[in-house]
């Protein structure tokens, strides 16, 4: 395009123009030419550009590129600068999908405590929570999700697998059936709802 040509020219001429080169990236991003954009961005960061927006389009670039690990780098880059909601929310569940739990919980911790009513943070700081085994923190977790949004099935159906997972199965049928309940077409709380009878029958007759 034009304005690809018009600032490849600029740096060309000036190559320690650092905002040539932010702009060069993002005029490749806009035509999808993510490789030559997380170029630009890294050369100009490697210039001394201080603006916060070039790591978050960097991070982007690479998330496209299917670069996991340096996608999360700029991001947390980006993060240090600016830690805004949308970003820590990007972070947080790129830590989950990594098995990084540690990074998870307090990230989400984070932003529960930047917005304590949404009722999404409590459910992926619970989720972090249960994959990491501390399931009496997630159980809680799960509660003030409930609390804050009683309509989202998802959060029952949750909170009733940290209860399987203890060995509370009446705990675990009531939520099964709360889920259920709001959305007849679970299929895993459908499911579940006979197993935690048939668990409930088999501890009464300690089979």
């Amino acid at each position: 395009t034009r304005a690809i040509d018009a600032f490849k020219r600029i740096v060309q001429l000036s190559p320690r123009n650092a905002a040539a080169y932010s702009t060069l990236g993002f005029s490749y991003q806009e035509t999808g030419d993510y490789k030559n954009a997380a170029r630009s961005y890294e050369q100009a960061i490697k210039l001394g550009i201080k603006e916060p927006e070039i790591r978050y389009n960097l991070a982007f670039a690479y998330e496209q590129l299917g670069k996991k690990k340096e996608a999360i780098a700029a991001y947390e880059a980006y993060a240090d600068l600016q830690p805004t909601v949308e970003v820590l929310v990007i972070l947080a569940d790129a830590y989950v999908r990594e098995k990084n739990l540690a990074k998870a919980v307090s990230t989400y911790e984070r932003l529960v405590s930047m917005d304590g009513r949404n009722p999404g943070f409590h459910r992926g700081l619970g989720r972090a929570l249960f994959l990491r085994g501390d399931l009496d923190r997630a159980i809680d977790s799960y509660k003030r999700a409930i609390a804050h949004d009683r309509e989202d099935y998802r959060f029952y159906l949750e909170l009733a697998q940290c209860y399987e997972k203890k060995g509370l199965y009446e705990d675990a049928l009531r939520e099964y059936s709360y889920a259920y309940r709001l959305n007849p077409e679970s299929v895993q709380a459908m499911e579940k709802i006979p197993a935690m009878r048939i668990k409930l029958l088999q501890l009464k007759h300690k089979i």
